[in-house]
């Protein structure tokens, strides 16, 4: 099911669903079930293009190098910069993911970010920008080939499935025991935790898998910060002082007065999210930058060693 919603009028021809698509040399209509069609290349399950005719990079970096026909039968591209022609919209739209704060209007009943996605129209077959009106409308998974989305869409989607690591924090000497100011105290979070994660999303003949690998570990301290490159090394008793971590950290002042006498501790564990495509891709590859996973957190009380001295006569 596909719901059209109208923020503003728009002035732009929408073709009724049983018209014509008009679509170019190598090229199928889809139909968007009670709205009307969009063109997208023919192919064969092995990947060859319909018609002679094989989709590839187009110039203005959309991808598909195929062609569709606007409203008023001009040969235009069918995606620019990464956005789908929707010919039952007269526009070039883009998916809105995640979907931003007051589009949950935008879904029909029943439907929500699970069941499809919410495009936008964002450019005219001119490649002009709208910019008098906004056209928003919901489109069912399935119903749109994933060759004309791009697939950073996907690999977000899949971001948000993955389960990025809460670190659970460590120290030595261990809570609720008590560290020292000018102590060297040892931090880490459980070794397993440190894994690079992985998730593949499959739609239709397009795949892509993101990868999330760990960085790094930014530990809050309350008086300072420390970042470490590791989970840390875990301190075992008997361990001599000849041991040595590459994650620690040395408190200057006791914590007392803070709250329960403690300090408040918090690490976050870092990703570089990158993803790659197979299939009938838009693009190979792509980054989603660092992410940062849900922090964990702790208290630690420090202290202050008394030294004695003990005169004599």
């Amino acid at each position: 099911m596909l719901l059209l919603v109208v923020a503003l009028v728009v002035t732009a021809p929408v073709t009724p669903a049983s018209a014509d698509p008009g679509c170019g040399p190598g090229q199928v209509p889809q139909e968007i079930p009670g709205q009307g069609v969009i063109c997208v290349p023919a192919s064969d399950p092995g990947g060859g293009g319909g018609g002679g005719s094989t989709p590839g990079p187009d110039p203005d970096g959309g991808g598909v190098s195929s062609t569709c026909l606007d409203s008023s039968a001009n040969t235009i591209a069918c995606s620019l910069n990464g956005l789908a022609w929707f010919s039952s919209h007269s526009c070039y739209a883009g998916a809105l993911v995640p979907p931003p704060p007051g589009t949950e209007a935008f879904y029909p009943a029943g439907e929500g970010p699970d069941t499809g996605l919410l495009f936008e129209c964002r450019y005219q077959s001119t490649g002009a920008p709208y910019l008098a009106a906004a056209l928003i409308f919901f489109v069912a998974n399935g119903q749109v080939p994933v060759a004309l989305i791009d697939p950073g869409i996907l690999a977000e989607r899949a971001l948000d499935q993955m389960r990025l690591a809460t670190p659970n924090m460590h120290s030595a000497p261990q809570a609720p025991d008590m560290t020292y100011v000018g102590l060297e105290t040892w931090l880490w979070m459980d070794p397993a935790q440190w894994d690079t994660l992985e998730l593949t999303v499959t739609a239709g003949t397009t795949s892509v898998t993101v990868t999330a690998a760990p960085v790094r570990a930014t530990w809050d301290l309350t008086t300072g910060s420390t970042t470490c490159t590791s989970a840390g090394r875990a301190w075992v008793a008997g361990m001599t002082s000849a041991e040595q971590t590459d994650c620690s950290y040395v408190w200057s002042q006791t914590s007392d007065g803070q709250a329960e006498d403690a300090f408040a501790v918090s690490s976050t564990l870092t990703y570089q999210v990158d993803w790659a495509c197979s299939g009938a891709c838009l693009r190979n590859a792509g980054t989603l930058g660092e992410v940062d996973g849900v922090p964990g957190a702790a208290a630690i009380r420090v202290g202050e060693r008394q030294s004695v001295v003990i005169g004599g006569n």
